[in-house]
């Protein structure tokens, strides 16, 4: 049995993608280096080797992409003193710089968001825009916790500053890269945005998601009054609207929409007395002619171009759900096949909640706070109007990692009379919910770096690898992050083994680790299909019980060992 060493770095993307790589095409590498001449001979015409051509780049770009692709040694650390019904609830919120954050859920999270709706700083010159340390994200993270106190920003990004928009670009650009891979295929993307970045948006999203993933651009009524000090009053934002996959919602798109309100019903104003029910005589006739490719014949003395073929007509006729009537022909639609179905609604949003209605829902939350704790934040009623047309599934996660006023953890809340929907939330610091949420909060490793003494050798390679103060929970975690399995995941404490998943991972940090210790890991699998093992390496008795242990695993289907 291979043993595997699991090691304190988050999911390796670059490794990741050269597998895929290699998948496809094999006959590219030699060597285990890529042949570029030989991949654009796979491409063919789809290379393009002219000197000109249409990119989009700014300072810092490069870098921007390979932070993307670094790896994490950070953890999120479980704090169930600040958590709501730890042991049941199904959403998550966590502290800590989102850029790290993401990296570290790439593994447990990969494909299975449904919908992210951000809302990143404007970059007015008066928001916070983060700088990213290329060298070390989570220290230079750490530090600027201990600077910031009472939610006063410890940095803006002002013209004066030179590279405006560079710098924010290259803190946008690592994040989207790396949610893009958190959504499902079915996934969707909102990110609000005002006049001085969207444009910069849009082109970096096209270039992240593909252009051919843009749904639209949403126009959002943000104010309701009018400012007087400007040229004209600028009175909304932007949502950029984009998929994973946008062919996979174009066959689903059906049940995109709104729910229908009495006032769709009105017209559904005639009856038979058929037993039918209501229903509404609609034209047949098929607006944009030959242009559009409808067809053109005769159908009851009526000659023209019509919304469905002929043979399709005649069918409709015979079940007497079309009728002619002052030379036109109709078709019956009637209340009882739409009235659980949804409705389309424009890209003009006017009635999606102002700035106002969010910074009442805020004055809601935290009464005792007189000055506003958030410049401009969300209305709850924008998100709601997002979950609500975005086709939500029992269990659909959304996730949120410009979070500010948890606006859309609460849109989330109010969305789930109907289906359950769970929510990932990374933020800087709120927890004033009224619904169960575990709390985490980013940290580094609670995996030693290996840092010999050589003056005193033999003491370097005896030392435990746990950093001191740290928790079996927190240990417990870091491995489900770095295994790829959900934080929500329930866990069994059986002495020190745990049972993740009831038995999808079966973690022992026993100190003293014998052979009675894995025939006790086998009774607690043998009724899964899975059995993944990990041990505290310096835990083992000896190096020959430790192979013994191997060994009795192996010959009762337990095929992971895994070692920290």
């Amino acid at each position: 049995m291979e043993e595997i060493k699991l090691t304190g770095e988050s999911k390796n993307i670059v490794s990741d993608n050269i597998q895929k790589l290699k998948e496809i095409f094999p006959d590219i590498f030699t060597e285990n280096k890529i042949d570029f001449d030989k991949l654009k001979c796979n491409l063919g015409e789809f290379v393009d080797d002219s000197k000109e051509k249409y990119s989009f780049t700014w300072s810092g770009k490069t870098q921007a992409i390979r932070e993307s692709q670094k790896q994490s040694t950070g953890t999120l650390r479980p704090c169930e003193e600040e958590s709501k019904d730890w042991d049941t609830t199904q959403n998550l919120y966590i502290e800590g710089d989102n850029l790290e954050v993401l990296k570290l859920l790439q593994k447990s999270y990969n494909n299975k968001i449904k919908m992210i709706y951000i809302d990143p700083p404007y970059n007015t010159g008066n928001e916070f825009v983060y700088m990213d340390n290329y060298d070390d994200n989570l220290d230079n993270y750490l530090k600027l916790t201990s600077q910031i106190k009472d939610r006063n920003k410890v940095s803006t990004n002002t013209e004066t500053m030179g590279r405006f928009h560079s710098n924010w670009l290259n803190m946008m650009y690592p994040r989207l890269k790396l949610a893009r891979n958190l959504l499902s295929d079915e996934g969707i993307i909102f990110i609000s945005i005002d006049d001085n970045e969207k444009d910069n948006l849009k082109k970096i999203c096209d270039e992240i998601f593909g252009e051919d993933n843009f749904i639209t651009t949403i126009c959002q009524k943000s104010r309701g009054g009018i400012s007087n000090d400007k040229i004209i009053s600028e009175n909304h934002n932007y949502q950029l609207f984009y998929a994973k996959n946008k062919s996979i919602i174009h066959e689903t798109r059906s049940e995109y929409g709104v729910k229908k309100t009495e006032d769709d019903f009105k017209r559904f104003n005639k009856d038979d007395n058929d037993g039918k029910g209501p229903y509404s005589l609609n034209p047949v006739s098929g607006p944009g002619g030959a242009r559009k490719g409808n067809p053109y014949y005769n159908f009851l003395g009526v000659e023209g171009y019509f919304r469905f073929s002929e043979k399709t007509m005649t069918k409709l006729y015979n079940e007497g759900k079309v009728i002619k009537k002052n030379n036109n022909l109709y078709q019956k639609t009637y209340l009882s096949d739409l009235k659980d179905k949804v409705k389309k609604i424009s890209t003009w949003w006017d009635e999606a909640g102002t700035t106002s209605s969010g910074t009442k829902l805020i004055k809601q939350l935290f009464p005792e706070v007189n000055d506003s704790i958030f410049d401009h934040p969300k209305p709850i009623e924008l998100i709601e109007l997002m979950i609500e047309y975005c086709n939500f599934k029992e269990n659909d996660i959304v996730l949120d990692f410009f979070s500010g006023s948890s606006t859309t953890a609460h849109a989330v809340i109010k969305a789930n009379s109907n289906e359950n929907k769970n929510y990932i939330i990374e933020e800087s610091g709120n927890e004033d919910l009224d619904i169960g949420f575990k709390v985490f909060k980013l940290d580094s490793s609670n995996l030693e770096k290996w840092d010999p003494d050589y003056n005193n050798i033999q003491k370097s390679l005896i030392i435990d690898q746990i950093k001191e103060g740290r928790s079996d929970k927190d240990l417990i975690y870091e491995i489900m992050i770095k295994y790829g399995i959900e934080l929500t995941y329930p866990i069994e404490q059986y002495g020190k083994i745990y049972s993740v998943g009831s038995g999808e991972l079966i973690i022992c940090l026993d100190d003293n680790i014998t052979k009675e210790i894995a025939y006790d890991v086998i009774n607690l699998t043998k009724n899964d299909s899975i059995s993944r093992v990990v041990f505290k390496d310096s835990g083992f008795a000896s190096d020959a019980i430790k192979t013994n242990i191997k060994e009795i695993l192996k010959t009762n289907n337990i095929d992971e060992f895994i070692t920290i």
